[in-house]
């Protein structure tokens, strides 16, 4: 049940709701460098009342408690933070207003009880307070009343309407600086949980772009139109405002420069079209690198829905933070769909405060906050329950392509932005894997098969060959065109498809040099096949087109999700290393070309995963850049660096728990880092893990990754992060402790 408290430029206070209408006012106090402070206005507290004592000694107390909260954000004294959330209680609602807000929430049987704060977007003086600290006296209004929850949300008199979503949310992680730079780490962290988010059989369909300049993200945008972009970038505050720092596009020279609202609603604008939702991480560095908390965004979040952006949502803190996580936890279901946002922020925020996650250490709980249109419903759910057809039809090819696998994957982001600018035709068409020497394990082909799933979300049609076990890689151009031909089949039935009655590449297998060709087969093929005897690449690669652009073409009729796609067929190679150097020349120097195995009107990229040893082959010339080829780009797929990488990749495989066999008690439980080491055992704990297990993506299968990490001691190194079960077991009033 929404109550909207609307304050006026003169800091008259209304509040209003079904059956409620209550007006006030609050005073402003002279703060001195913080400026103007809202106080209650007079004879508001009552004297008797030591809970009224920060209210009665005026500015210098309410400047001392939001000193240390806000802006150290490291209170000397708990209590402050309490007292913070007192004051603001008294100024802007006082008991009697709350009191008939409860009594009305209560005849209503509401099981959400929504403070909608509404003020002028330029009144930085009331953004930049916590009004998610609202206190009672007794507790704070986040920790609920009887069985509601309680939640604050920030209203902008604007006409965004944010609309209801029929498939998977796309969401872009627009990150500013590389995934492993420590500045932004904080941030980075919520990448893992958000992009593996699944809830009632949906997920999320995510992209990440490092390094997001104006030119990438304005670009990035235009070809995934993402309905959701979460920036993860360096911020910082000038003249009272949050900004994020953009890194410069490749042309300039200057460094990264502030963006303001203005700036990137330009860059999200596509069309006239704005997301639907956009989040904001912006991570100051200083002695603690942390992200910015709300009271610093909130002009910036306000800008950006006041500019046509339905829905903005600040976060602060980080995974290792419980109510920070369970935040970042609940907005991605209730993004992913069946639940409003409102109903979600308020039962993470609950959770967290129950789990015990306010300390005097960290009050970055209160800080991340959700900002609204006033158009926008309060009920608002991303993607409605049941609305979404897409996901269980893309989840059933997933199942089919036998490509849906465990442990969680992770990093990797500049094959998979090479791979999705392959398939918008904005890149090399050809994309090659590879690893050097025979036997190293660096999941080649674990990242095949993860490419494969992400082109079915994205709307494409991947044909995969070599990856399965036992499944012998193609060596000869014979045994290639065996294997094409009999995954298109395949393709064929999993896609609800016709099976092609003219399949060239099944014409090709029949053809014998002592009669005349088949008159179903392409003149062209015909004539090669009559000129030479024999099936030559040429004629290979003509049927190659054939069958692949028969394919792409049935595949868009029979589903529309593949038409928006726009579904092109995409071949995935594995296996290739130095004993199929006969067929890497065919493609190389024969088969593949400027658009891929495919055509102009119909292309066809390939992505190729390879390991060398030799020193003088074709293949180590593809990895060095040197085969003279515009359109085939080679990366190397190496060991997770020692510079944030590994941490990233651990910690997500660590909150994902995948396998209960390997440790039972450990492995089959959600862990984080426990960032709140000193730094002298944090750095001893990881030169330890890095030791141990060194930057090998295979030590996830066995058993030395938790076996290691069990034997830290407990409350070192990590930290449980159980968070469902503890929202299943969230007691209410009136319920067992």
């Amino acid at each position: 049940m929404r109550f909207l408290i609307e304050v006026d430029r003169d800091w008259a206070v209304s509040v209003s709701g079904p059956g409620l209408e209550r007006h006030g006012r609050m005073v402003a106090l002279d703060a001195g460098r913080y400026g103007r402070l809202p106080a209650p206005a007079d004879g508001a507290c009552d004297p008797e009342d030591p809970a009224h004592a920060d209210c009665l000694r005026g500015a210098e107390a309410v400047r001392e408690a939001y000193e240390e909260v806000a802006i150290r954000r490291e209170p000397s004294d708990p209590r402050l933070v309490a007292r913070l959330g007192r004051y603001l209680f008294d100024a802007l609602l006082g008991q009697e207003t709350w009191k008939a807000i409860v009594a009305a929430a209560g005849g209503a049987d509401a099981t959400v009880i929504e403070l909608a704060l509404a003020w002028d977007v330029r009144d930085n003086e009331l953004h930049r307070m916590n009004w998610e600290l609202l206190h009672d006296g007794s507790r704070y209004l986040a920790e609920g009343q009887g069985r509601a929850d309680v939640t604050i949300t920030r209203v902008v008199n604007a006409d965004a309407v944010a609309r209801e979503l029929d498939g998977p949310p796309r969401l872009l992680f627009a990150v500013g600086a590389a995934l492993n730079d420590p500045t932004i780490r904080p941030g980075a962290e919520a990448i893992g949980l958000l992009r593996n988010i699944q809830q009632g059989g949906r997920s999320i369909n995510a992209r990440v772009l490092e390094n997001a300049s104006p030119e990438r993200l304005k670009r990035a945008v235009a070809e995934f139109e993402p309905h959701a972009v979460h920036f993860i970038s360096h911020g910082e505050v000038r003249d009272g405002q949050g900004v994020l720092l953009l890194p410069p596009d490749e042309r300039d020279q200057e460094a990264p420069q502030p963006r303001d609202a203005k700036q990137l609603l330009q860059l999200l604008r596509v069309e006239g079209e704005l997301p639907q939702l956009v989040v904001l991480s912006a991570c100051e560095s200083g002695p603690a690198v942390r992200l910015l908390g709300a009271h610093q965004t909130a002009p910036l979040a306000a800008q950006l829905v006041q500019g046509g952006v339905p829905v903005v949502v600040g976060m602060a803190g980080q995974v290792s933070d419980l109510a920070c996580r369970l935040f970042t936890r609940s907005f991605g279901a209730a993004l992913v769909g069946g639940r409003s946002l409102v109903a979600a922020s308020a039962e993470a925020r609950r959770a967290g405060l129950a789990g015990g996650a306010l300390t005097s250490r960290s009050v970055d709980w209160a800080f991340p906050a959700v900002f609204m249109s006033s158009a926008v419903d309060p009920d608002w759910c991303p993607v409605p329950a049941g609305a979404d057809e897409v996901t269980p039809l893309v989840n059933g090819w997933i199942s089919s392509w036998q490509v849906d696998e465990a442990p969680v994957f992770c990093s990797r982001t500049e094959f998979f932005e090479l791979y999705w600018r392959m398939l918008e035709g904005d890149g090399a068409p050809v994309l090659a894997a590879f690893v050097k020497g025979q036997g190293v394990r660096r999941g080649r082909t674990r990242l095949l098969r993860e490419l494969t799933k992400q082109a079915l979300w994205d709307g494409h049609i991947p044909l995969l060959i070599g990856t399965n076990p036992g499944d012998e890689p193609p060596r000869t151009l014979a045994a290639l065109r065996r294997r094409v031909e009999g995954a298109v089949v395949l393709v064929r039935r999993w896609l609800d498809l016709p099976q092609g009655a003219t399949s060239q590449l099944a014409l090709l297998r029949s053809f014998d040099p002592t009669r005349p060709p088949d008159d179903r087969l392409d003149p062209t093929i015909s004539g090669l096949l009559g000129a030479y005897g024999e099936v030559v690449p040429e004629a290979v690669r003509i049927a190659f087109q054939e069958d692949l652009g028969l394919l792409a073409a049935d595949a868009r009729r029979r589903h529309p999700v593949l038409a928006r796609g726009p579904g092109r067929v995409v071949l995935l190679l594995d296996g290739i290393d130095d004993g199929s150097v006969e067929l890497v020349e065919q493609l190389h120097e024969q088969l593949l070309g400027d658009h891929g195995l495919g055509t102009d009107a119909e292309p066809v990229p390939v992505v190729l995963a390879f390991a060398y040893a030799s020193r003088d082959n074709l293949l180590r010339q593809i990895a060095e850049g040197q085969s003279g080829k515009p359109w085939l780009e080679a990366r190397e797929l190496r060991a997770f660096r020692s510079d944030g990488e590994d941490l990233l990749a651990w910690e997500q495989v660590l909150m994902h728990p995948f396998n209960r066999q390997i440790m039972p008690g450990f492995s089959d439980k959600p862990w984080v880092f426990n960032r709140e080491l000193d730094p002298q055992h944090w750095d001893r704990y990881v030169t330890r893990a890095r030791d141990s297990l060194g930057g090998e993506p295979s030590v996830f299968v066995g058993d030395v990754f938790y076996a290691f990490l069990a034997g830290t001691e407990p409350g070192g190194f990590l930290k449980d992060a159980d968070d469902e079960t503890l929202i299943a077991n969230l007691p209410r009033d009136g319920e067992p402790q």
